[in-house]
């Protein structure tokens, strides 16, 4: 007897622990595609959404009186390939019990195969054991991922790339690196500086994309709040330091980098840059008076309302909107953009911000599309330098009458409010 399409779909969605979770269900005649947002990050998701021309599913997700949550999937999802969007972003135990019931409540509404997408994944910095009774958080919320029915789960910048060594299931693990080394204002006399040992092959990263030396802070930490510095590897002296990591929780770590650099002989222009800002506690309090030129990070989490003046948002939903068009197609993940493209322009997000910050990006986008190092110009001929010039200018020119036939995107770049996103 010939196979349904349901028993098709079911044979590869992997709910039974006895059954391989497979991923060939983009091929089954009419498979539709829906995404599903938690309460973490809604104004991501809807952006994801928009990208991939969808509309999010309609779904009830609130708290009882007594604290329980109550999930309820309002549509359709019948043998639909669903991801679901939420990031385990503080307060992060009622998040990760919202990803567990929207699985449980899309598995029981019939759908065909679930993914997880989860910009910033929750307990990563639990992923060993550092005292003999101590649990491993990132694996037991790894199995519970497994276990309400998940077939792939979609990351960012994991704090630990072997986490995916704690998974059954497929991971992919997305980076929005690139994203923020092309958000990042270097000058000739930069530094990136890893602001602990853990950052070192992030700091590495950066360096092979901005052509940058690299110094390293070596600290100790103290409390959970508070690190203490022992000392700083690299030539930071009279150099505008690039400080990177993958997240600012507390902001200690920075606050702490910083400090050391300032006491080591930097220039006072230090950037900051991270893809996951948590901003907990005395984050933000720590991070204003510091020296802080400019403060770049995604919206893998959703930013808080009282942010730094500095604060620029590198848009991600892009970068996921391509991850789930690929998962769903089952194409290679190697093929996944995780660069921002021309029209996803990189713009400093200041109330002062000039139209001229518009052209000098787009100025530099065409210099290395052409295979020059922007900050490397000046070493050219003067004859291939103008010549790169004037055709990037004029390559300029004709973007910017683009953007300003754009009136609704002209008006976001002339009022825009410290802490918007960067589309």
């Amino acid at each position: 007897m010939p196979r349904t399409r349901r028993a098709a779909a079911l044979e590869f969605s992997g709910w039974s622990c006895a059954q391989p979770q497979g991923t060939v269900l983009a091929h089954i005649t009419g498979v539709k595609l829906s995404v599903i947002s938690g309460s973490a990050n809604w104004g991501l998701a809807t952006s994801v959404a928009e990208a991939l021309g969808v509309a999010l599913c309609r779904r009830s997700v609130h708290r009882f009186a007594d604290g329980e949550l109550h999930v309820d999937i309002e549509e359709s999802v019948r043998e639909h390939d669903v991801y679901v969007v939420q990031p385990t972003s503080p307060p992060v135990d009622e998040h990760v019990m919202e990803v567990l019931f929207l699985a449980d409540a899309c598995r029981r509404a019939g759908a065909a195969r679930l993914t997880a997408i989860l910009p910033y994944f929750g307990y990563a910095r639990q992923d060993r054991r550092t005292s003999r009774r101590e649990a491993v958080g990132a694996r037991v919320i790894a199995d519970l991922i497994e276990a309400a029915g998940y077939a792939r789960l979609v990351a960012i910048d994991l704090h630990t790339p072997a986490i995916e060594g704690f998974f059954h299931i497929p991971l992919e693990h997305l980076s929005a690196v690139q994203r923020l080394a092309d958000a990042v204002r270097a000058t000739s006399d930069s530094v990136i500086v890893a602001p602990d040992l853990g950052a070192v092959k992030l700091a590495e990263r950066f360096r092979s994309l901005l052509h940058l030396p690299v110094a390293v802070v070596h600290k100790t930490r103290v409390t959970g709040t508070d690190v203490l510095i022992r000392s700083i590897i690299g030539d930071v002296k009279d150099r505008a330091p690039i400080v990177v990591d993958d997240m600012i929780s507390t902001g200690g770590t920075v606050e702490a980098a910083v400090k050391g650099l300032l006491e080591a002989g930097c220039k006072p222009e230090v950037s900051v840059v991270a893809t996951h800002a948590l901003f907990v506690g005395p984050a933000v309090k720590r991070l204003q008076p510091l020296p802080i030129r400019e403060l770049i990070v995604t919206n893998t989490v959703d930013i808080t309302p009282e942010l730094p003046a500095q604060l620029r948002v590198v848009d991600v939903a892009g970068m996921i909107a391509d991850a789930i068009s690929h998962l769903h197609r089952d194409q290679s993940s190697a093929t996944i953009s995780t660069r921002r493209t021309m029209s996803e322009p990189s713009l400093p997000i200041a109330p002062e911000a000039p139209l001229s910050q518009l052209e000098r990006a787009l100025i530099d986008d065409y210099v290395r599309a052409r295979g020059y190092d922007p900050l490397k110009l000046a070493d050219l001929p003067e004859a291939e330098r103008d010549g790169v010039l004037k055709d990037a200018s004029i390559y300029a020119s004709g973007k910017l009458t683009e953007v300003e036939s754009r009136s609704h995107f002209i008006e976001e770049i002339h009022d825009v409010a410290p802490g918007s996103i960067i589309p």
